[in-house]
């Protein structure tokens, strides 16, 4: 059967067979034909008319941007959070987030939205739905098509235009118009100032078009024009994007009395972006995209509550920068790295941050700097007692821990309280006074254990598995030992006790010393990926005739065949073609 689009083209079509028809018809927009009966616009206006308000109201807004342009998911629902279009009747029951998510859902499975294929992780507007987006904007969203610099005339815009897009040339030529809406409710100027135009000019003529903007609650601009920001007291995203590297810039501090700005987005390609001195006055804001430096010189970032990523926090030596500043913080989700944790100084100053409370951190990456050699038993104490007082929430899915000094592992990782997590990756990268592991076998949804530069760590032991033996590490997929140079046993019961049942990707490199244990070819020959490098002890005595041959193998698997000393599980015929090589 044939889809609406072709069949609306099929009756056009077929209403005159001649040429000079048929070639008028492929040059027409989607709209003129809506006009016609049954034609494709009739019938995609029926499907917009079918949908719920707030669905029509987030769809027709995303016809303020240029045919085909990408946008990333969290871009667009911050900006229907900022124009108030997820303020319906579910608000104060769930997240305005979470209500975003839902209509950008429901668009995309009614093909409104589609994966943009070009650029992975944003979308577009299909056709013909873009021209119906903008079809159903009758003016209300208005995008000025960038003019020719020879172009000096006038620009209109309608009166019932409440959303302007246009270049940053055309703003100027714009601004009559402009200044007489008093009641526009979002502003993108985009583009490169050209060599026609004076930035100061242009900078000077923004300045006092947004003084009569009391409404505005969405603002974009991609270049460094806002050198002082006028009381906006509406505003709720602001986005500022420098597409050449002007060296070092600041944001002007007028932006801290943007009291109910929700969003800030500064992309910045210089060397270096300082931060408002009373950035803290940002109450309201919940999204800040920025280099992660410049988010480590916000003082007292803590009184930010509403801010839900932050992405890193480095700890500093006062209280403005110390990390009882996320005590407060439990709206934070995603991934949250804390560095500088050499700073804290002992367990009741690491329980200030209360990351027992913080509920939606999905990824946890603690780090240490790395100290010199020379370690005082006082130093080795204090990495312990702050990563005790550093639990996290059961709810956390990843831990990362990089550079701890202490010598051995919080009693939060053993016994109850390590079952009641929902753990599913661990990486332990630099831990260089770790000497035993805690039994990581019984955590019940881990899938990826990750081992890496442990110089402490001599052997592992059969209490890695848990009490309970053959049940540990149920879900295991992926285990990596990684310059363990100090690593000399690994136990493994006897092939008659089915270990790992579901491991199905094992690294071993520059374990120097590991001699490997005599279960590890009943371990290796039912796996699809096995890379040993640079592990003199476990070599080619552990091929065994009985290892299933046959087995898929990673592309990466087969590079690595060519270097030595290494091993990887390969098909009879992958061995046959090397050694001929030899």
């Amino acid at each position: 059967m044939a889809c609406p689009r072709q069949q609306t083209f099929c009756q056009a079509l077929r209403s005159d067979f001649n040429a000079n028809h048929w070639r008028g018809i492929s040059k027409r927009k989607m709209y003129q034909m809506g006009a016609e009966k049954g034609g494709l616009m009739a019938t995609l206006r029926l499907s917009h008319e079918q949908l719920p308000r707030d669905l029509k109201e987030c769809f027709v807004s995303c016809s303020l941007f240029p045919k085909g342009h990408a946008f990333r998911k969290e871009e667009i629902i911050r900006v229907w959070m900022a124009l108030g279009y997820l303020d319906g009747p579910g608000a104060g029951v769930q997240r305005m987030e979470d209500t975003g998510n839902s209509i950008f859902t429901q668009l995309l499975q009614r093909s409104f939205f589609k994966e943009n294929n070009e650029a992975p992780g944003t979308y577009i507007i299909p056709e013909p739905f873009d021209e119906l987006a903008e079809f159903l904007s009758s003016g209300e969203y208005f995008r000025i098509k960038k003019r020719s610099e020879f172009d000096d005339g006038p620009i209109n815009i309608p009166e019932r235009a409440r959303h302007v897009y246009l270049d940053i040339n055309d703003l100027a030529r714009a601004s009559g118009r402009l200044s007489r809406i008093t009641n526009l409710r979002s502003l993108v100027v985009v583009g490169q100032i050209s060599s026609g135009s004076q930035k100061s000019d242009l900078i000077q003529t923004l300045k006092e078009l947004l003084i009569g903007m009391k409404c505005l609650r969405v603002l974009m601009v991609s270049e460094p024009l806002l050198a002082d920001l006028p009381k906006l007291k509406h505003l709720r995203y602001l986005e500022i994007h420098v597409e050449e590297n002007y060296g070092n810039a600041s944001l002007p501090e007028s932006i801290c009395k943007l009291y109910q700005l929700q969003t800030l987005i500064r992309r910045f390609c210089g060397n270096k972006l300082s931060m408002p001195k009373n950035f803290k006055q940002l109450i309201s804001l919940q999204f800040l995209e920025t280099e992660p430096e410049a988010v480590c010189t916000i003082a007292d970032i803590g009184k930010l509550t509403s801010l839900q990523e932050i992405n890193t926090f480095e700890v500093g030596d006062n209280d403005n920068f110390g990390i009882s500043q996320l005590e407060n913080m439990n709206q934070v989700r995603g991934s949250l790295c804390i560095k500088g944790l050499e700073m804290v100084e002992g367990k009741d100053e690491a329980l200030k941050a209360k990351l027992g409370k913080k509920e939606y951190i999905e990824t946890l990456d603690l780090r240490w700097k790395l100290v010199s050699k020379e370690r005082t038993e006082s130093m080795m104490t204090a990495p312990h007692e702050v990563l005790e007082g550093l639990q996290p929430h059961c709810n956390l899915s990843k831990l990362i821990i990089n550079g701890y000094t202490g010598m051995e592992p919080p009693n939060w990782l053993k016994g109850a309280p390590a079952q009641e997590l929902n753990l599913k990756c661990i990486e332990l990268s630099n831990c260089s006074g770790w000497k035993d592991l805690p039994p990581f076998g019984i955590l019940p949804y881990l899938k990826v254990l990750h081992l890496r530069q442990m110089r402490s760590l001599r052997r592992i032991g059969e209490e890695i598995y848990g009490q309970d033996i053959p049940s540990g590490f149920p879900q295991l997929h992926e285990l990596l030992f990684e310059g363990l140079r100090n690593l000399e046993e690994w136990f493994l019961p006897n092939r008659d006790i089915q270990l790992l049942p579901k491991l199905r990707s094992l690294s071993i490199t520059n374990c120097g010393k590991l001699k490997g244990p005599q279960a590890l070819p009943y371990l290796l020959e039912n796996l699809p990926s096995v890379f040993i490098k640079n592990c003199p002890n476990i070599g080619k005595d552990y091929i065994r005739p009985s290892m299933t041959i046959g087995k898929p193998i990673l592309k990466k698997d087969v590079e690595c065949i060519r270097t030595s000393p290494v091993y990887c599980q390969k098909p009879a015929s992958l061995k046959r073609k090397f050694a001929d090589r030899s």
